[in-house]
């Protein structure tokens, strides 16, 4: 698995950028449907793999203490 991005704010773009390889790639193919549910699931994973990094940062942090 890839690192995700540092800050939420860089999530937040490779999210988009994920999402937009989808969507092009669905519209490339002609199945504009497929393109959006593939886009809205690479945005939402790559969210997803960013909060859950967060969350282990933050309990590595705590258990530093």
């Amino acid at each position: 698995m890839r690192e995700i991005a540092g800050t939420k704010e860089e999530a937040k773009k490779e999210a988009f950028a994920n999402a937009m390889i989808q969507l092009g790639a669905g519209v490339a193919s002609g199945n504009l449907a497929a393109g959006l549910s593939a886009a809205g699931k690479a945005a939402s994973e790559t969210m997803k793999d960013y909060r859950k990094e967060q969350v282990d940062q933050r309990r590595l942090d705590n258990k530093l203490r």
